[in-house]
């Protein structure tokens, strides 16, 4: 790999892309797991709540180890930082699901597809900066 490609792929760039590889995985884990709930006759926000929690541990394990190259083991403060992280994001995806379904009648599915990519660019930029604390430089800290 030439020193070029390797400094995107190693500094905020790469991050990115890893992170949106994963967040691709675990949108279908969530989503997967939003649609039965939905299913099952629960209402969109609350399905759309457990979907989001469950890909949360999934994401913790794989951004951690993967995007954020971290190798030592995660601290209670990192642990605190991306539960508050993702609540924020939470509460806005849930609150675009709830705001397409309830006001202006959209479909559960398609309330979920426009809510998603809201959540991962909210979970990018607040995992960066508070779960991992790399801050504007080209390179990852933890390289």
């Amino acid at each position: 790999m030439n020193d070029r490609v390797k400094a995107l792929w190693t500094g905020w760039f790469g991050q990115l892309v890893r992170f949106g590889m994963i967040g691709a995985l675990n949108t279908a884990f969530s989503y997967s797991i939003f649609t039965v709930g939905v299913q099952l006759g629960l209402n969109a926000p609350p399905a759309w709540v457990i979907g989001y929690i469950m890909g949360m541990a999934l994401s913790l394990l794989l951004n951690t180890r993967w995007t954020f190259k971290q190798k030592e083991r995660l601290r209670g403060s990192q642990i605190a930082a991306f539960i508050a992280v993702n609540l924020v994001s939470l509460a806005a995806s849930t609150g675009i699901v709830a705001l397409m379904t309830d006001h202006y009648s959209w479909n559960e599915q398609w309330a979920g597809v426009v809510a998603a990519p809201v959540s991962m660019l909210i979970n990018f930029a607040g995992n960066r900066m508070f779960v991992y604390r790399i801050k504007g430089d080209d390179k990852c800290s933890r390289e």
